[in-house]
């Protein structure tokens, strides 16, 4: 509870900050897809792979929330397995003087929920995140359709670290 306070208060405080320049505000809509995976399991393969969608708003140019939620499927051989994904935080980051070009930091809090079939069992975990990421414009604006990469790590598998690699197109407003 005190990471999303935290995290609200943040994006406030980076949102009167808004004079950072000619960036655009906007909406963003996106999706791609996911790979997740953990070295330390107990419950399946621990080796993912689905789809996901997104919602951000880009504050300025620093500053940008966004939220994920994401479905996949273990691609482990022994057994079937069903992975949810979601994810709210913040990215900070800089665009280096362009317009097409974005490197960010990402801080937030994921839940992940594992649905294992074959022993009937269900894991679900809620943990703060990090990661790193990068969007690309595809058009000299920071307007239109765009490229992100991005990787989160996040405790998973009673603690072990796990950590998820996201590739996918969007599109701001």
């Amino acid at each position: 509870m005190k990471i999303g306070i935290t995290l609200i208060f943040l994006t406030l405080g980076l949102s009167s900050a808004s004079s950072f320049g000619a960036y655009e505000k906007g909406i963003s809509v996106g999706g791609g897809i996911f790979g997740a995976s953990s070295d330390d399991c107990e419950y399946s393969g621990c080796s993912y792979s689905g789809q996901y969608i997104e919602l951000g708003y880009d504050i300025n140019n620093i500053a940008s929330v966004e939220l994920k939620y994401g479905n996949g499927k273990s691609s482990y051989s022994t057994g079937d397995s069903d992975l949810s994904l979601s994810y709210v935080g913040v990215n900070a980051g800089h665009n280096f003087g362009t317009t097409w070009f974005n490197l960010y930091g990402k801080a937030g809090i994921a839940q992940i929920k594992e649905d294992e079939s074959d022993n009937y069992s269900k894991y679900t975990e809620t943990a703060p995140t990090g990661g790193i990421g990068v969007r690309f414009f595809l058009a000299e604006d920071s307007k239109g359709f765009y490229a992100k990469l991005e990787t989160i790590a996040v405790s998973f598998q009673n603690e072990s670290t796990g950590y998820s690699y996201v590739a996918g197109i969007g599109y701001k407003f």
